[in-house]
């Protein structure tokens, strides 16, 4: 198990893409793009955030499966 700055610091990773990815579909959205994109991008800034609150609780993995209950 990680100790608590290393948990903290991925946490905070997380958040960061979190941001920055819904500051890319913000930004996609504001100058009238693919709607696709801008559900891609907010989907994945969604994402990141599930990341980061599963890794309070000490989940850590990169794969898309534990969330389909695999």
């Amino acid at each position: 198990m990680k100790d608590d700055a290393s948990k903290q610091a991925l946490v905070n990773y997380r958040m960061d893409r979190a941001l920055q990815t819904l500051h890319a579909a913000q930004a996609l959205h504001s100058q009238n793009e693919d709607p696709a994109s801008v559900v891609n991008r907010a989907y994945y800034a969604m994402f990141y955030a599930a990341l980061a609150m599963l890794a309070t609780i000490g989940h850590e993995t990169e794969k898309l499966f534990f969330l389909r209950g695999d």
